[in-house]
């Protein structure tokens, strides 16, 4: 006997975790990833890995600001369109309510050292939290010799060549279309 599905994810339960990623995320949407993976995959089982890659990849392909594409492409997975409305409203309440108080406040706090050294810490924090992710999300997708071959060409061709990531995306989808044609045709 299979066990019951799950209940359905609640509207504030979905709004209170993307308002609690976006208060303790510094740093943009590329930041949000681990704790949204942690969040919503590891710690609440809402997603796997693999969803959570294409909801980024999605995400990252669309015009407009990518953690609030993130959040619509979490909320309507996990609720529809009510859900994707209530991820876009808690991911971006806080950093709202946040950037009137520092517009604000800026003037006076913009050339403290103080400041600025807490916010070089932040940066390094950040750096360490997108690199563990990258890891942990390497096993999910790095898992044949062409996806290698893929994210290295992808990685070189950003590294070194100013090239669009919607461009990166496309062509990764193309070669991976065409690998998958081969298969067909060579069975």
């Amino acid at each position: 006997m299979t066990p019951p599905p799950p209940p359905p994810i609640g509207l504030w339960q979905l709004l209170w975790v993307f308002i609690k990623v976006s208060t303790f995320t510094v740093g943009g949407g590329y930041v949000m990833i681990p704790v949204f993976r942690e969040e919503l995959v590891a710690k609440r089982r809402w997603l796997t890995d693999e969803e959570m890659l294409a909801v980024i990849a999605v995400a990252q392909a669309c015009p407009g600001i990518f953690a609030c594409n993130t959040a619509v492409g979490v909320g309507e997975r996990l609720r529809g369109g009510w859900g994707a409305l209530v991820a876009v409203v808690g991911v971006v309440l806080t950093p709202f309510i946040a950037i009137v108080i520092i517009a604000a406040a800026f003037a006076q706090i913009g050339d403290n050292a103080l400041v600025n050294h807490a916010l070089s810490g932040a940066r390094a924090g950040v750096t360490a939290l997108i690199l563990v992710t990258l890891l942990k999300m390497r096993r999910q997708t790095l898992t044949h010799w062409l996806a290698i071959f893929l994210a290295a060409s992808a990685f070189v061709a950003m590294w070194f060549g100013q090239v669009n990531p919607l461009g990166i995306i496309a062509a990764g989808a193309a070669v991976g279309l065409l690998a998958m044609r081969q298969r067909t045709i060579n069975n």
